[in-house]
C-alpha cells in the first residue's frame, strides 16, 4: 500500500518535538512558493533567497519556541515573506520594493 506524505500539521507537530526531518520536508514542500513570492517584492533573486531564508529560520525559531503556524503552513509563510520585506525596508537593510 501507498504511504501517503505527511500533512503539514503533522510535520509541524514534529518540528515541535525536534525532529529535523519535519523541517526539511516542510522545507522541500514550500521553499519554491516562498521564493517565488519573495522575488515579486524584492529587486534581485540573492535578496528573494536571503528573505526566503529568513522567513524558515523564523518559523523554526517560532515552532521550536512553541508558537508559529499550527495549520495553512504555506499561508504563514507568504505573509511571513510581506512581513520581513516590510521591516528589511523600513530598517534600509535590504532594498525590497512592490514590484521587479
Amino acid at each position: 500500500m501507498l504511504e501517503l506524505p505527511a500533512a503539514d500539521v503533522s510535520l509541524i507537530e514534529r518540528m515541535r518535538a525536534g525532529d529535523d526531518t519535519a523541517y526539511e520536508e516542510l522545507y522541500r514542500r514550500h521553499a519554491d512558493a516562498v521564493r517565488r513570492y519573495a522575488r515579486t517584492c524584492c529587486r534581485d533573486a540573492h535578496t528573494a533567497d536571503d528573505l526566503t531564508a529568513e522567513v524558515f529560520a523564523r518559523m523554526l525559531q517560532a515552532v521550536r519556541g512553541g508558537s508559529g503556524p499550527e495549520h495553512a503552513v504555506r499561508a504563514c509563510l507568504l505573509t511571513s515573506v510581506r512581513r520581513v520585506a516590510a521591516n528589511w525596508t523600513k530598517s534600509a537593510k535590504w532594498e525590497c520594493t512592490s514590484g521587479p
